[in-house]
């Protein structure tokens, strides 16, 4: 087994894009302000890495008078299997005053990574960070959405919709991909420290999680809710169902900072019916401006996220089955 030496590469290489094709593997990276734009990096034992190329060096890309941290982010690197085509769709950031975060989605191609490459292609404007997917004949392009509308989160929701990679833009609209979604759980822990469920994410200081435990007094498996809150752990001993058979359908309905989460123990020959553990959750420190202070303080870019997860902190010897996770936009 290779020993790998951390870190694989040296010095400046944000946002790695990790693709593999056969036998190579390639990192792509942010470069924001700096020309030639968008490094790319090889290996072929994912231990070791040299500087291959530049995606973004024939003046595709104006950056002249781009302020730091502008310019391109968060370049993605996909391969169409079907078409044998390497696709690089990266964000040119343009303005972060105000906050209001102008950017646009191009996209390019090529059938060898090292060029020619296809001259970009206009995709969106409705965020950054976005990502290429193929399946089918089919591409689509995943963004986190910029929210600028007065008293709704920042950056906002993460959205899908189907690319179009022959003349640009989108087929159809976006969806919104973290507004509501269900999962069934089954869990038989046998310590108070082994617990398993679904919540919402924003990073590891804050998030929201609803799940499967014992009680303090390890007599029974309930269903409660924990939050960390800036770093602080809070628990909420009003919302507790106990759920005798270890297996629980959870639905956690989230729309601009509210969360609403329900549950239901599944019956035989029947779904069950739906109860409210919570209602009107305050979640809306879960963004930006929750996490980061001041209003209009720049600060992470955090997307929230959905999760399913499981926690073992007594002898790893726990195991949660999750039946399925459905999502359901707004």
């Amino acid at each position: 087994m290779a020993t790998i030496l951390n870190p694989i590469i040296q010095g400046m290489a944000p946002d790695p894009s990790i693709l593999r094709v056969g036998d190579d593997y390639y990192i792509a990276t942010s470069t924001f302000h700096w020309q030639p734009a968008v490094q790319v990096f090889h290996s072929t034992d994912f231990v070791n890495w040299e500087l291959l190329t530049y995606l973004l060096k024939d003046g595709e890309v104006n950056l002249q008078g781009t302020n730091t941290p502008a310019g391109i982010w968060a370049p993605h690197l996909s391969y169409d299997t079907a078409a044998k085509k390497f696709w690089l769709i990266y964000s040119h950031m343009q303005n972060m005053a105000g906050r209001e975060f102008n950017a646009e989605a191009y996209a390019m191609s090529a059938d060898d990574i090292m060029g020619p490459w296809s001259k970009p292609i206009y995709i969106t404007s409705i965020g950054f960070d976005p990502s290429l997917y193929h399946e089918n004949g089919r591409h689509y392009v995943a963004c986190l959405e910029w929210e600028t509308r007065t008293g709704y989160q920042a950056p906002g929701h993460l959205a899908i919709a189907e690319a179009d990679l022959a003349h640009g833009g989108i087929k159809g609209r976006w969806h919104r991909i973290t507004t509501n979604f269900t999962t069934r759980v089954t869990f038989h822990p046998d310590h108070y420290s082994e617990t398993a469920g679904a919540g919402l994410y924003y990073d590891a200081n804050n998030w929201i999680y609803a799940h499967l435990a014992f009680d303090p007094k390890e007599e029974r498996i309930e269903l409660s809710i924990l939050q960390a809150k800036l770093g602080a752990r809070v628990a909420d001993d009003s919302a507790v169902a106990e759920i005798p058979s270890g297996t629980v359908d959870l639905k956690l309905d989230y729309e601009q900072g509210m969360l609403t989460i329900s549950y239901r123990e599944p019956q035989a020959g029947a779904e069950g019916e739906w109860h409210i553990l919570q209602q009107n959750v305050n979640a809306a420190y879960l963004s930006d401006e929750g996490v980061n202070g001041e209003p209009g303080e720049i600060g992470g870019f955090t997307g929230l996220f959905n999760f399913l997860g499981s926690v073992d902190a007594h002898q790893h010897d726990s195991v949660a089955v999750f039946d399925h996770y459905d999502v359901v936009n707004h």
